[in-house]
């Protein structure tokens, strides 16, 4: 991985780790990323993912194709 280096990269990081996905309720869950740093997992990384199933984004699509087909 160190070598050879690509003409162009933005990051690289050569270490090893692990992900963690966490399912917290049904509309979110909590992803992480540790790496293994001296032997100790150290967190380098994490995200929320939330599920846009209630949005207002969603509804008012939903909305819109129902004005469609019965148009």
């Amino acid at each position: 991985y160190l070598k050879p280096k690509p003409e162009w990269s933005v990051f690289r990081e050569a270490s090893f780790g692990h992900g963690e996905l966490k399912i917290v309720n049904s509309t979110h869950a909590h992803w992480s990323w540790h790496r293994n740093d001296d032997d100790e997992p150290v967190k380098s990384d994490e995200v929320w993912i939330t599920s846009l199933v209630n949005s207002d984004c969603i509804r008012s699509n939903q909305l819109d194709l129902k004005i469609r087909t019965t148009a």
